[in-house]
């Protein structure tokens, strides 16, 4: 167990909350329950890099589903580099002058 699991609000609860079914992809009454303790724990971002890092596909983790990690995967994602905004998004770059053309570009490019 990680240093950051033994913080963890949900280090002595039913793991079953938080693995409800295998792929996690519908939202229960079970993984609202672990969504509603992981928004106030104090560890949920480095469970939620955890997950993300070791790609793991199954259960709630740093109060997110499977599909809610794989779609945070996919995401655009707004930057700037010398004096310019890039965007970039599986692979997939554009540059803009400003922050809100880089903005519109990467809502573009998500819908």
């Amino acid at each position: 167990m990680t240093t950051w699991m033994h913080a963890a609000s949900c280090r002595d609860l039913d793991p079953e909350d938080w693995f409800p079914n295998e792929g996690g992809h519908l939202l229960t009454q079970a993984n609202l329950k672990a969504k509603a303790i992981c928004a106030d724990c104090p560890v949920r971002i480095a469970c939620l890099r955890f997950a993300l890092e070791e790609n793991i596909s199954h259960g709630i983790f740093g109060g997110m589903t499977p599909a809610e990690r794989v779609r945070w995967r996919k995401r655009p994602r707004v930057t700037k580099r010398e004096n310019k905004w890039t965007v970039t998004q599986q692979g997939n770059e554009a540059s803009a002058n400003t922050w809100t053309q880089a903005l519109d570009f990467a809502w573009r490019v998500a819908l």
